[in-house]
């Protein structure tokens, strides 16, 4: 089983920015959810990102260890900044 990376707190403006950002930079986005609660995952062949965002939470960015390096390559310097949980 992976390790999993987390990056949590992210607030909603930023997440979704993040997400859209992605997106648009080539990988293949799936999102659903609702008001309270919204999922994305992003691929771009093996590296996956999962992102999780909630009203009581905020938003939530997990992925594998493994894949760190070409991850946070990827990730802007704010996002990058924000505490790392294993």
């Amino acid at each position: 089983m992976a390790h999993l990376i987390r990056i949590s707190d992210v607030p909603r403006a930023r997440w979704i920015a993040l997400r859209d950002q992605l997106a648009a930079d080539g990988w293949t986005l799936i999102r659903g959810g609702g008001l309270d609660h919204s999922w994305a995952t992003l691929h771009r062949g093996e590296p996956v990102i999962e992102m999780q965002w909630d009203n009581w939470t905020e938003g939530e960015i997990t992925y594998a260890q493994e894949q760190a390096g070409l991850i946070e390559a990827q990730l802007p310097e704010d996002i990058r900044a924000l505490p790392k949980a294993p």
